[in-house]
């Protein structure tokens, strides 16, 4: 809250206190996103056919700004999208968003090649599987489903990730009680 913050400053500005607030600024982090990065057109009219880049745990869209510049730069003739999720969400939930999104924006696209790393691989899997079991209960619910002509899933943990000696070892690290006053 901007008021809440204001009246702090002013509190302690007179007491001769400088206060400064730092924080991080997470675009992806409340709400998941397909964005449209690069939409060429050429002379017979707008390119239809889109590749969508998914981005893998804790990172971003911004992972893939060189692929999506190199796109531009060569003038390909497929258009870049990026999906972007919260990595703190469940992968049902943003399974189920990414499918959402898909279909919501099926009329810009005639074709579809998805590009997933690691956890954004396992997201996609889970949505193009929820988007066809939708589609055998009622026909036609994603018509998104007839257009993806390939996935490729690169770094995807299909099997599980190695946790099991590592499980626990942030906690227990950061609850160390620590004899030093410096910590």
């Amino acid at each position: 809250d901007t008021n809440f913050i204001s009246k702090i400053v002013s509190d302690y500005n007179e007491e001769g206190v400088e206060l400064s607030l730092m924080g991080m600024l997470c675009l992806n982090c409340l709400r998941a996103e397909l964005n449209i990065e690069y939409k060429p057109e050429i002379e017979q009219g707008i390119v239809r056919d889109a590749i969508i880049l998914v981005h893998g745990l804790a990172s971003s869209p911004a992972t893939y700004e060189e692929i999506i510049q190199d796109i531009k730069m060569t003038d390909q003739a497929f258009q870049a999208w990026t999906f972007s999720y919260p990595t703190t969400d469940t992968i049902d939930k943003n399974a189920k968003e990414f499918a959402r999104l898909l279909e919501s924006n099926n009329n810009e696209y005639d074709r579809l090649f998805i590009a997933a790393h690691s956890l954004g691989g396992m997201i996609t899997q889970q949505a193009l599987y929820y988007a066809y079991q939708e589609n055998l209960k009622n026909p036609g619910t994603f018509g998104f489903m007839d257009k993806v002509k390939r996935v490729v899933s690169i770094g995807t943990p299909n099997e599980g990730t190695p946790i099991g000696p590592y499980k626990g070892l942030f906690q227990r690290a950061i609850n160390l009680k620590v004899e030093d006053e410096l910590f």
